[in-house]
């Protein structure tokens, strides 16, 4: 193993293992460089391992951060007793990544915190008072991640490349928090909250606390945001047109707001096992799909966790029929083939459910 002037490298840690993480041997590079790796015992008794063509090496030099982590496929098959290979490895520091982090009218932002990413590693520093940084960086001709946050400003990502400068332009910023609760009014844990841009691609996922609170930061003031929240077994809710400074709070109902019933045909049963039927639930008046399921072979279906007091349609869809059928909604006594002559149900219905012009096999 060498630094990128021919010199050998000494005490560097080497690993050989499989693309699933399995490790076949380890070993340490002398004075000269040198190092042999002996995994001939694992290439030769496990049949699955002497299957893999392709295993990887890793290196690193534990403690010495002029020094990057790298990684190398390799090719071969395990025949042999013992793999003697030497692999050359060369290290180089390639640069820095410098630059300066200022608010939007160009005034230093001190203590905003830096950090540059390629795949699993990662540098990462602060800005001094007259908001000035410098990275550490290898991998010149690769691209870097560049992630940058400070209080109260919104956070930015941008990539760059060792031996560039890159300066930063932070707009103020704030945070999105709220409360997610059942309908007796206590916290519900770990619950995952989305919250989505409306304006670009931004996108970040978290879960509830203990007491069922979340708290989105570094967001940016003149952006508009939807939240979303998604608890098991319940019907994701969602707010939008939320700015910074927003409180969004959102409550679910009992688990026992449903609606169910069997779907059949006018036959009095439902159809073979190579036909589905899907089940679609929308509010009345919306477009907007808020659940989705399927019945059993029966024709049995349960949608859980809707709101109580709202009227919902449903949509049923058949699919793996030798005739096409068309999409028909929910009526009491009969199904409608447009949403205009549908009728509507609320959480708490329970009742047979009918699909038109249809008889299973």
């Amino acid at each position: 193993m060498t630094d990128s002037e021919g010199n050998p490298v000494s005490g560097a840690a080497v690993l050989l293992r499989t693309e699933d993480d399995m490790v076949l041997g380890r070993a340490n590079t002398r004075g000269d460089g040198q190092y042999e790796i002996r995994a001939g015992v694992y290439l030769r008794d496990y049949e699955y391992i002497k299957d893999k063509e392709i295993y990887i090496l890793e290196a690193s030099v534990p403690g010495n951060t002029d020094y990057e982590p790298l990684e190398e496929e390799l090719s071969f098959t395990g025949e042999d007793d013992i793999i003697r290979d030497i692999i050359l490895f060369t290290y180089y520091y390639a640069g820095t990544i410098c630059g300066k982090v200022c608010d939007a009218g160009g005034m230093p932002i001190a203590g905003a915190y830096l950090k540059a990413r390629l795949e699993r590693y990662s540098v990462d520093t602060e800005t001094g008072d007259d908001g000035l940084y410098c990275l550490r960086s290898s991998f010149s001709s690769l691209d870097r991640l560049m992630t940058v946050a400070a209080d109260g400003y919104a956070s930015q990502e941008r990539y760059a490349r060792a031996g560039t400068t890159l300066n930063f332009y932070l707009e103020l910023g704030g945070l999105i928090s709220g409360h997610v609760r059942n309908i007796d009014g206590e916290g519900m844990k770990y619950v995952s909250v989305e919250i989505r841009s409306e304006t670009s691609d931004y996108r970040e996922i978290m879960y509830t606390d203990r007491y069922g609170f979340y708290r989105f930061e570094a967001l940016s003031a003149n952006d508009f945001y939807t939240i979303i929240a998604n608890a098991y077994r319940y019907m994701p809710q969602s707010e939008s047109q939320k700015r910074t400074g927003d409180e969004v709070d959102f409550t679910f109902g009992e688990l026992s707001d449903t609606i169910s019933g069997r779907l059949r045909d006018p036959c009095g049963r439902l159809s073979s096992d190579d036909v589905v039927v899907v089940i679609k639930i929308f509010e009345e008046g919306s477009e907007k799909r808020i659940g989705i399921t399927d019945t059993d072979r029966w024709g049995y279906f349960e949608i859980t966790g809707l709101t109580p007091d709202v009227k919902y349609q449903l949509r049923f869809e058949i699919f793996g029929t030798d005739t096409p059928i068309p999409p028909q909604w929910y009526r009491e006594d009969y199904a409608a083939l447009t949403r205009e002559n549908a009728e509507t149900c609320e959480a708490g219905t329970d009742e047979d459910m009918w699909f038109n012009n249809y008889c299973g096999d």
